[in-house]
């Protein structure tokens, strides 16, 4: 193989400069519209698991990469390296990526539930609950459950007064069993 010079003095081997394209041998009863290049496939590679789910967090949530290191408990400009596609710096450990797959988890379910509304989702998780803790509070202690339940609050308060009351009270006239014990 022989080495062209390109300019600013690099050099290239000889099939890069070669602008031609191989023609493919058709026979006549073939589709008159297929092209008669042999285009090389590309390559696409997807994104990793790590930096998608990152990318989702920012986008849904709205969180800067200091409220996503403290979520998942790392640093900042390692989360600005994991954005940027250096997926390595999160990856190495196992409790930062279960805490980043629990947070996305939360994230994601909440995001459905208000419609896939950013505004509103950014709204769930950042409003305090009755215990004056935020949905993002509860992630950053790593309790999940309790991040959900407070951005469901958030956007269902719950019932004061106690029970809830059917359309329907019940008549005792009507009532086809007792409605009060009789002890």
């Amino acid at each position: 193989m022989t080495a062209r010079t390109a300019g600013f003095g690099y050099k290239l081997p000889w099939h890069y400069d070669d602008t031609r394209l191989p023609t493919v041998e058709q026979p006549r009863w073939s589709d008159p519209y297929a092209s008669g290049y042999i285009m090389p496939p590309s390559a696409t590679h997807m994104a990793p698991e790590v930096v998608r789910q990152l990318h989702d967090l920012v986008r849904w949530a709205g969180w800067s990469n200091r409220v996503l290191a403290e979520v998942i408990g790392s640093t900042h400009p390692t989360i600005a390296q994991a954005l940027q596609g250096h997926a390595a710096a999160l990856s190495r450990s196992a409790a930062q990526r279960q805490r980043l797959d629990e947070a996305h988890d939360v994230v994601s379910r909440v995001h459905v539930l208000v419609g896939r509304d950013v505004e509103r989702t950014a709204r769930a998780l950042d409003t305090p609950d009755d215990d004056d803790l935020t949905a993002t509070d509860h992630l950053v202690g790593g309790e999940t459950v309790k991040a959900y339940l407070a951005a469901i609050h958030v956007l269902r308060p719950p019932r004061r007064g106690g029970m809830m009351l059917g359309r329907h009270p019940i008549d005792p006239r009507t009532a086809t069993a007792a409605v009060l014990d009789q002890d």
